[in-house]
């Protein structure tokens, strides 16, 4: 038969069949049994009857198998950007083992869940939850929702309850490690407040804390940032100068073309790639020509990343026909999962 003579329903009798939800919660509740991976898939886009059947079950699946589903639909999250298991990773967040909250949090960052409630599930878990981990899995999560209000994609309503709650948790969490991340997510804030706090981060002798300056730094879209920036460009410390390489692409720093150039010889493969991408993003005379040099010579870890950063520079340069590729916010934040002020005041209790 022809392709082209294919009909809608010749495609549906190829594609498999849909597994019941009822036979992946069996298989989940079957603790003589590996749970086959196959099935994961299936826990993507869950219709709201499935879901319920799902919440029914899930005080019945085994503590390791919730941890491990948790896992494994974070990892499968981060590889294809067409799953979503938003479903799964909300029923997570209620469960009373701290590793499956922070893996439900983890899930629904993966999926790119950006519903204006979550932003409200983050910011209690952030304030009240007992696990220093869950704490700062939320604090991270909610960068994205702050980024959402720059662009003018929240209500400004919610992001100022937003900012403001980072800000008290920066002053009042115990844990160094959550107001860090607290930190890197105020790094998208136009707040007043933030400049400072990144300031005294990056006057803090600790490598934790300047990386945390780094990060929020790279958020920041401040080139005011430019000469500490660049200094650490130097830092023996490999993880700080990570940090300052990926600040320097994502600022656009053009004065750091000669110090990145010189790093894409560096020992460390994590150093060297960050570099190529930080030049891509940079753009400008002669960056084709070092990465294309490169490219020629590269070994196998690097040939992939090499193309990519290639193509990247192609739009930093504006070699491509950006009408083609007309990306807006509202591409990133779609309209129906975003806040708008017709919320009402529970929405903030």
């Amino acid at each position: 038969m022809n392709p082209n003579d294919l009909t809608l329903d010749d495609f549906e009798k190829e594609m498999p069949p849909v597994i019941p939800i009822s036979q992946v919660i069996t298989a989940l509740l079957n603790n003589g049994e590996i749970f086959p991976a196959t099935y994961l898939q299936r826990f993507s886009d869950l219709l709201p009857e499935d879901a319920r059947s799902l919440a029914e079950a899930w005080p019945h699946v085994s503590l390791e198998r919730r941890q491990t589903l948790m896992e494994d639909l974070q990892a499968l999250a981060a590889e294809d950007y067409l799953l979503s298991f938003e479903s799964v990773g909300r029923l997570a967040l209620t469960d009373a083992d701290p590793l499956v909250r922070f893996g439900g949090i983890q899930t629904l960052v993966a999926s790119e869940c950006t519903a204006p409630d979550l932003a409200n599930r983050f910011l209690d878990l952030l304030e009240t939850d007992a696990d220093e981990d869950v704490r700062t899995a939320a604090a991270s999560a909610l960068g994205a929702f702050v980024y959402a209000g720059e662009i003018g994609k929240l209500s400004p309503r919610l992001l100022a309850e937003v900012e403001k709650r980072l800000l008290d948790a920066y002053h009042s969490q115990p844990s160094a490690k959550v107001r860090r991340c607290v930190l890197e997510s105020l790094g998208f804030s136009s707040r007043p407040e933030v400049p400072g706090l990144i300031r005294k981060a990056v006057e803090n002798g600790e490598e934790d804390w300047q990386a945390a300056a780094l990060f929020a730094i790279a958020r920041s879209a401040d080139d005011a940032w430019a000469s500490y920036v660049l200094a650490m460009l130097k830092s023996p410390v490999t993880r700080l100068s990570l940090e300052a390489i990926r600040a320097a692409g994502e600022l656009e720093l053009k004065e750091a073309r000669p110090i990145l150039i010189s790093l894409i010889d560096h020992d460390d493969l994590e150093v060297r790639l960050a570099s190529f991408w930080a030049l891509s993003q940079i753009g400008g005379r002669g960056v084709r020509e070092v990465l294309q040099s490169r490219l020629e010579a590269a070994d196998e870890d690097e040939v992939d990343f090499l193309e990519e950063a290639l193509e990247n520079l192609a739009f930093t340069d504006g070699e491509n026909d950006f009408s083609l590729f007309d990306v807006t916010p509202d591409d990133l934040f779609p309209e129906d999962e975003l806040l708008d002020d017709e919320l009402s005041d529970e929405d903030f209790d």
